[in-house]
């Protein structure tokens, strides 16, 4: 690599880190989302709709330009296998909304804090804006590990900046009391949100593609 290109390439990197450590404003938000990395399971790998990451990320850089590592029905503890420094090194932004659900399901609870701390320790390192989501609670009594596992997320993002959580288990629980969302100045039920009780619709992703860019400019 020339030293006219290492200087860009680092001039580029510590543009991004500033944007995001000052929280980005919508003029700034194309430079974080020109080549994100979606990471997760069956939502992020868009089973009947396009994820919230992809659709956010559109508005914004084209396809070709956003990776995607998903696996259905996979946790975390396998999926972040294939995360490596060298899969980040042309990215700008890591986007994790289902990535630790299956997990919450049972097998190590260590694997899984592992996992997270690695993918931390990588977003870190490379000074990646990382987005986790919060694991819903849809079936608590088979989630036994989805309280410890969001309290850690919660715990290793509340020390950097770069790193922020979509509240995916307070949004449900919102919506279990007020009985729907609006999106759009339009009502959607929790059975429109959630059509297969499991995976999110066009709706609900929109709604959720908002929400991630709030976490960036609020």
């Amino acid at each position: 690599m020339g030293l006219f290109s290492f200087l860009a390439k680092a001039v580029f990197i510590m543009s991004i880190t500033s944007i995001a450590m000052a929280e980005a404003s919508p003029s700034q938000i194309k430079d974080i989302l020109q080549r994100p990395l979606i990471v997760g399971a069956s939502v992020s790998a868009d089973f009947l709709t396009p994820s919230p990451g992809k659709r956010l990320a559109l508005k914004y850089t084209s396809n070709d330009q956003i990776k995607v590592i998903a696996r259905n029905g996979k946790p975390a503890r396998e999926v972040l296998r294939s995360v490596t420094e060298s899969s980040l090194k042309d990215r700008t932004a890591i986007i994790g909304i289902d990535l630790f659900f299956w997990d919450s399901f049972g097998g190590s609870i260590q694997e899984s804090f592992k996992a997270l701390e690695n993918l931390k320790t990588l977003s870190t390192k490379l000074k990646l804006p990382l987005v986790l989501g919060e694991i819903p609670e849809l079936s608590p009594q088979f989630q036994p590990h989805a309280r410890n596992l969001n309290a850690k997320i919660h715990e290793l993002c509340k020390t950097e900046n770069l790193c922020k959580v979509l509240p995916l288990n307070s949004m449900l629980r919102k919506v279990l009391i007020d009985g729907h969302i609006t999106q759009n100045g339009q009502r959607y039920s929790l059975q429109s949100l959630l059509p297969d009780g499991l995976h999110i619709s066009a709706p609900a992703s929109e709604y959720l593609s908002e929400r991630v860019l709030e976490l960036f400019i609020k």
